[in-house]
């Protein structure tokens, strides 16, 4: 899928999503929300250089659950925005 090759750096409602799932004890692929939520707390011009390993952790779970990045993306905003 060509959307696979995009930068989706996280706005407020995924970095709230990651936050929402850590406090309840969510994750996968051992640690990772930890990892995607310290990447965040980097100022843009230093986390643009990392953003992609954050986005490669949810290509794994897309990989996982049988989806692709970008529905993994939208569920994370999703959920943000609900909290």
């Amino acid at each position: 899928m060509e959307s696979e090759h995009l930068l989706y750096p996280f706005g407020k409602n995924e970095v709230s999503a990651f936050s929402f799932l850590k406090a309840q004890g969510v994750d996968w692929l051992g640690g990772n929300i930890d990892r995607i939520l310290q990447i965040e707390e980097q100022n843009f011009s230093t986390a643009s250089a990392t953003i992609t390993t954050a986005q490669d952790i949810q290509k794994d779970l897309a990989k996982v659950a049988g989806s692709y990045l970008i529905h993994i993306n939208a569920g994370l905003s999703a959920l943000g925005s609900c909290l």
